[in-house]
């Protein structure tokens, strides 16, 4: 049959149904419309909330990454790097207290300790010089510590007990008797008790006595030519 176009009255009804029908269809559309608009901001609003940009993700990291290592540290969790700042209560002073300390009481190896800690007073070198003295037997090294206090402080003991092992170790007898008259000079001045005065004057005494004896200081090396 083909084709066929529809004419006069039929083709007016149908006009009118047409349009009917579209004007009832106009506010369900406008309201979709609406609602498709309001659907489009929410997913928007979403979408800015999910996925943080620019500066505030570095602000946001951060805050993140803060939170995490103070959660980490106060479970005590052993991976996190922890600082440790060592301060040390006590005086070079008050080391050297608590080294004659022990050293009263026989504690060599706490009295060493203290003694260290309580480096560079020159009192504290006297001390290490006569533990290596008693304690080693190393008359080299307290010679060495009792010069080293001596060149910090005119000490009348570290004077006296480095003349004393020139003496005995066949050193220089014109050394031991300067030093042996420092330590009788010193002690005086500083107002030291008399025991250890006469302590002093005893070493001056057994120097003299050494080099009136015809002692002479051992001769000097000579440089390889």
């Amino acid at each position: 049959m083909g084709f066929q176009e529809m004419k006069g009255p039929q083709k007016k009804a149908e006009a009118r149904e047409l349009e009917g029908a579209r004007e009832a269809a106009e506010p369900i559309n406008e309201s979709q419309g609406r609602q498709h608009k309001q659907d489009a901001q929410y997913a928007q609003a979403a979408n800015g909330a999910q996925e943080i940009k620019g500066p505030r993700a570095f602000a946001f990291l951060a805050a993140w990454l803060s939170a995490l290592a103070f959660l980490a540290l106060a479970c005590g969790c052993s991976h996190i790097p922890k600082v440790i700042i060592i301060d040390d209560p006590l005086s070079k002073d008050e080391h050297y207290a608590l080294g004659l300390t022990y050293e009263n009481s026989g504690e060599m190896e706490l009295a060493e300790r203290e003694y260290r800690l309580a480096l560079p007073q020159p009192l504290a070198r006297l001390a290490l010089g006569n533990l290596s003295l008693q304690v080693r037997g190393d008359a080299k090294e307290a010679m060495g510590y009792y010069r080293q206090a001596l060149a910090a402080d005119k000490i009348p003991g570290a004077a006296n007990n480095l003349a004393w092992l020139l003496l005995l170790e066949g050193g220089s007898l014109t050394e031991a008797r300067d030093l042996a008259v420092m330590a009788v000079e010193e002690a005086i001045s500083r107002g030291e008790p008399e025991k250890n005065l006469e302590s002093y004057r005893g070493t001056l005494a057994q120097i003299e006595a050494a080099i009136k004896a015809g002692k002479s200081d051992p001769p000097k090396l000579k440089a390889a030519p």
